[in-house]
Formats: structure tokens, C-alpha cells, sequence
């Protein structure tokens, strides 16, 4: 607990010049994750700013509401003299064209890695996109603390990189896999890594085992049916003890996070009458796969889905991402962005009709003019008891539509 002992966290009370920072970095499951780190460390009684995709935070109050996964959002936290901590989601643009906005992190994060707006911003391969999170992982202190994901080979080699590996940082894995090579090594040299075993959350310290939290009373998870969501769980407790939050706080923060008030828009559940509606912004071929996934275990049948893609994806990525959809959904309807990014008007829709028609000959596939018409049609389209899965480009309009054709939230644990 470097961090703790240098810099004097101690619950509520920290002496320190500055905040200590949180980087928040990855292709997936940022936002999630830089929302529950940012929760347990309010429940750890620390006054926290925090910057995503939605807005800037102070104490879980938004103060100024855009896409402020940039470096100046994160310098305005930085500025915030009650700021104990600050976590901040840092994303690929902001870090080509201006930096991340601050000079070292105290704690990095690297989510996962998967392609996702290649060819933008002078990133056109997967090996680029590992050099630009790989900046995240090398921005930390001398002896910074290092979060990656052990299931994912080009997260866990980033901590081998030299600009990364001449910090010397202390490493925290986390990973699904009951036997990861990556933590059995890691754990044998006496490393640090985050685990799933017996159903709990765990803390491996070499040979010593500490049961965080159990999954099934983490609502994030959804009983632990969502693994991409336990992974975001995993990242998040390993950040919170890297700050030095006591592993017997965790369970209580974790259980207290209320994924329809805390974390909305991801994995966030409705319902219209009899259907379903889960509510989430994949917008990528490893995302759509994971949602996919937990759709077809949680409601065990095919679904419907509202789908939109970024138009600034390549076109074999939207290819992938419509392979992914069509895997799990017999039924889409498909609308174009408002920002369609370079595309013509219909180019989109267009390709993602013809890849779900190769990947799915038999789905029933729908262009919407708009948002509200693809809702409408995809609840058209789906029987009582289908799940519905509606994909967005930005939250703030959805919600007029769901309200407009009465979603309710479900009683907990009846999505």
C-alpha cells in the first residue's frame, strides 16, 4: 500500500498537496468503472471529482455537464481545492491531441483493449491503439500502482513495455479465468491480482485470500450473469485498494452501488408493458458481443434490437459489430446517428443491413429514421417477454422516448 503510506490516505482524513489521481483507460467498461471507483471512494468517506463521457462530478454532483473525458475536464478537478481524489476517464482522442491533462497518476487503469474507432486521430491498428493506452499506463508515479486486465494479452504486456516497466510500478491483475497463467506467475513472484473464486470477490496477495464481497450481492453484476460487468467490479476494487480503501469497506460500497441511479445507461434495465428493455451504449464489436452474451443467458431467448454505430467505425469493424448483433438478436432495427462522422446519409444503415443479412440470412432487418421511430419499431417487433436491446449514440435522448411509450424501472432483481 505504497500510496497509502506515502501519501497518508486514512480514510476521510488525507494530507496531501494535490488529489491523488486515477486514470481511467480502455476500449470497454471506462465509464463503469471510473463511476464505481469513484463511489467506493465517497463511501470511504474521501471527497472525490470525477470526469467521464456525461459530465464532470464533485461528490457525486454534476457540475458541468458535457463530454469531459478530456484534459480540460480533468485539469478543473485537479483545480477543485476539496478534491481528495480525483478519478478520470481518459480517453483516446484526449490523449493524441492534448495529453491527459494531468502530469503523473498515482493509479492507472487499463480496462481491455479492442478495436474501436480505428483510423481516426492517427490511430489505424490495434498496435497503435496499445501504444496510446500504453501512455496512460507509463503517465504514474515512480512505484505508481498499475490496474490491468490479466484476460486481455495486449492489456497484461503493457506492464513489460519499458517506458511503462522503468516505473517500477506495483501491478494489480484482475482476471475471470479460474486458472490465468498471467495471475499464477504474477501471484508466484508475490504480486497482487483480483479474482472470482467460490463466487466471491477476492483479493490474492501471493498465497494470501481475502473474500471482498460476494458477486451475488453486487447489483452491478446482475448476479455475476454479466461478466464484463464482474470485470469492471474486479478493476474497480483493485483501484480502490491501490488508494488504500480497507478491503472489509468494499463489500458495503460495492452492494450500495445502484447501477439505475449510479450507473445510467449501462446495462441499464425498463420495461414497456411486457418486454424488457435493457438500455446500454455498446457501440463496438467486443461490446455488442458481451451485451449479446448476457441477453441471451438472462432472458434464454432471441431478442430485439435497436442499433446504431458510430459512423467514423471502418467498415469492417461494422461489419463485426453487425456479426456480433446478429449472433444474439433475429430481429434489428437500424437508425443513423445525428453526427453521422464523414458518412453519407443511408452508407451506414446500408452496411450494417447487408452484414446482419450475411451473418443472419433469416433476421428481419428495419431502417428507422430516427430514434424514436427505431424504438417504436423494435417494440413493434418484439412478442411479449423479448428482451429489447436499444443502443445509443448520446443518453439524454432516449429518455424522452422511453417515457413517451411508459417505460418503468422494474422492482430490483425483476428485469
Amino acid at each position: 500500500m505504497r500510496i497509502v503510506e506515502a501519501r497518508r490516505l486514512r480514510g476521510p482524513n488525507v494530507y496531501c498537496s494535490r488529489p491523488a489521481v486515477v486514470s481511467v483507460t480502455g476500449t470497454n467498461g471506462k465509464t463503469t468503472t471510473a463511476r464505481l471507483i469513484a463511489h467506493i471512494s465517497r463511501c470511504a468517506g474521501l471527497h472525490v471529482g470525477m470526469t467521464s463521457t456525461d459530465g464532470v462530478y464533485i461528490d457525486g454532483d454534476l457540475v458541468h455537464a458535457s463530454d469531459a473525458s478530456g484534459p480540460g475536464p480533468a485539469e478543473m478537478v485537479l483545480a477543485d481545492p476539496g478534491v481528495q481524489v480525483a478519478v478520470l476517464e481518459t480517453m483516446r482522442d484526449g490523449i493524441v491531441r492534448s495529453g491527459p491533462g494531468y502530469d503523473r497518476a498515482d493509479v492507472a487503469v487499463v480496462t481491455n483493449i479492442s478495436g474501436d474507432h480505428l483510423g481516426s486521430d492517427g490511430v489505424g491498428t490495434l498496435d497503435d491503439l496499445v501504444a496510446v493506452k500504453s501512455l496512460v499506463a507509463g503517465q504514474i508515479a515512480d512505484r505508481g500502482q498499475l490496474v490491468l486486465n490479466a484476460d486481455d494479452r495486449r492489456c497484461a504486456e503493457l506492464a513489460r513495455r519499458p517506458a511503462v516497466a522503468d516505473r517500477d510500478p506495483v501491478v494489480r491483475f484482475f482476471s475471470l479465468l479460474p486458472h490465468s497463467q498471467v495471475v499464477t506467475d504474477h501471484l508466484r513472484r508475490g504480486g497482487i491480482a483480483y479474482l472470482i473464486e467460490d463466487g466471491w470477490l477476492t483479493e490474492a496477495d501471493g498465497s494470501f485470500r481475502a473474500g471482498l464481497a460476494h458477486v451475488g450481492d453486487v447489483p452491478a453484476t446482475w448476479h455475476g450473469q454479466a461478466g464484463f460487468m464482474v470485470a469492471n467490479v474486479l478493476a474497480a476494487a483493485a483501484a480502490a485498494r491501490a488508494l488504500g480503501v480497507p478491503a472489509g469497506d468494499l463489500g458495503d460500497a460495492l452492494a450500495s452501488f445502484v447501477p439505475a441511479r449510479d450507473n445510467p445507461g449501462r446495462m441499464d434495465v425498463f420495461r414497456i408493458g411486457q418486454v424488457p428493455v435493457l438500455l446500454d451504449y455498446a457501440h463496438n464489436p467486443a461490446a455488442l458481443s458481451a451485451v449479446g452474451r448476457f441477453v441471451r443467458q438472462r432472458w434464454n431467448r432471441m431478442g430485439v434490437a435497436v442499433l446504431t454505430l458510430p459512423g467514423d467505425l471502418p467498415d469492417a469493424l461494422v461489419a463485426e459489430s453487425a456479426y456480433a448483433v446478429g449472433c444474439h438478436f433475429d430481429r434489428v432495427a437500424v437508425h443513423e446517428g445525428v453526427d453521422l462522422r464523414g458518412r453519407e446519409p443511408g452508407e451506414m444503415t446500408k452496411l450494417i443491413t447487408s452484414a446482419l443479412g450475411e451473418v443472419r440470412p433469416g433476421v428481419r432487418c428495419e431502417p428507422a429514421a430516427d430514434l424514436d421511430e427505431a424504438v417504436t419499431l423494435g417494440l413493434a417487433l418484439a412478442a411479449p417477454g423479448d428482451p429489447l436491446l436499444v443502443v445509443y449514440e448520446k443518453l439524454d435522448p432516449v429518455r424522452p422516448v422511453l417515457r413517451r411509450l411508459g417505460a418503468r424501472r422494474p422492482p430490483e432483481g425483476h428485469g
